[in-house]
């Protein structure tokens, strides 16, 4: 019974420890802050979207970690059926834009008319 809690004492500790260390890099500077990291990839979000409305006539939107188009296709007309979600890549449509500087895990192209889904792919 020492012994377990004993582990219980050490973890704490480590966790403990461990966000005094986060703390005091972030008081450094030397890492991002959860609201800082939140706020600027809301404006990276907002500012994709801005510039994906003034480019493509197609509407987009963010849903938690995905981008989802809404295409005027009722249906995909692809081969290879992840090629349709592929093209709207942030990094093929805008070329300096990764996946990890808006923050999303998937791209999805869904048909306006229906929201049916068309295609979907991890983004890399």
């Amino acid at each position: 019974m020492k012994k377990f809690f004993k582990t219980i004492l050490y973890g704490f500790l480590f966790f403990f420890l461990l966000g005094a260390v986060m703390k005091l890099l972030e008081s450094f500077g030397m890492i991002e802050s959860a609201d800082e990291m939140t706020e600027r990839i809301e404006k990276n979000r907002q500012t994709y979207l801005t510039n994906w409305n003034k480019l493509l006539p197609y509407k987009g939107e963010f849903i938690d970690d995905t981008f989802v188009v809404y295409h005027t296709n009722k249906i995909n007309n692809f081969k290879n059926k992840d090629d349709f979600s592929k093209q709207y890549h942030p990094k093929i449509v805008f070329g300096n834009v990764s996946c990890e500087d808006i923050w999303i895990k998937y791209i999805q192209v869904r048909s306006i008319h229906h929201n049916k889904l068309l295609s979907g792919v991890r983004c890399k």
